[in-house]
């Protein structure tokens, strides 16, 4: 894997073909009872509507949305959504996985304040208080999740170790005297 050289990372098409096809059934069978007159489907409908309509549009918009979401390169990391800009590998500590729930790496940085967007950085402070109560979220990090993305999360950690280890191999042989 030492060859790669840069990795878009996109929606996932097929999870969130999956995931209109199903909030369309659900409003389907929902809108179906409510028209039999059954008298909680049609007490129902309309947050159903609401619920499984705002979903499946927004598995519409992405997708038909192309741009990648993460970018992976020998230089960084780019997280349009997330980061304000473009997070070198050499800022990053540490990095851990977890796979409770959802899917996700855990990129630790002194600053996470200094590369999220601001509307990404108010998100931030909640993992700040919940320090203080849970151990294992005290320390600053930026949170990749990878559960919708267009390629498996063991592809993308494997991806994300490989540029981070080159990197600091760079950082390190450049170090070092000669």
């Amino acid at each position: 894997m030492s060859a790669l050289e840069r990795i878009e990372l996109r929606h996932d098409r097929v999870r969130h073909g999956a995931n209109l096809a199903l909030c369309a059934t659900l409003i389907g069978l929902f809108g179906w009872h409510a028209a039999r007159g059954v008298e909680a489907a049609v007490l129902l409908f309309l947050p159903a509507l609401l619920l499984f309509g705002g979903m499946g549009l927004r598995s519409l918009a992405k997708i038909r949305d192309r741009r990648p979401v993460v970018t992976l390169d020998r230089k960084g990391l780019v997280a349009p959504a997330i980061l304000a800009r473009p997070l070198p590998w050499s800022e990053i500590r540490a990095i851990e996985e977890r796979r409770f729930g959802r899917t996700r790496l855990f990129l630790y940085v002194d600053e996470p304040a200094r590369w999220l967007r601001p509307d990404a950085a108010g998100a931030w402070s909640v993992h700040g208080s919940l320090g203080k109560l849970l151990p294992g979220f005290e320390r600053p990090r930026i949170t990749l999740e990878t559960a919708w993305l267009d390629r498996p999360h063991r592809a993308i950690r494997e991806a994300v170790a490989t540029f981070w280890a080159a990197a600091r191999a760079e950082t390190e042989g450049a170090e070092r005297p000669v």
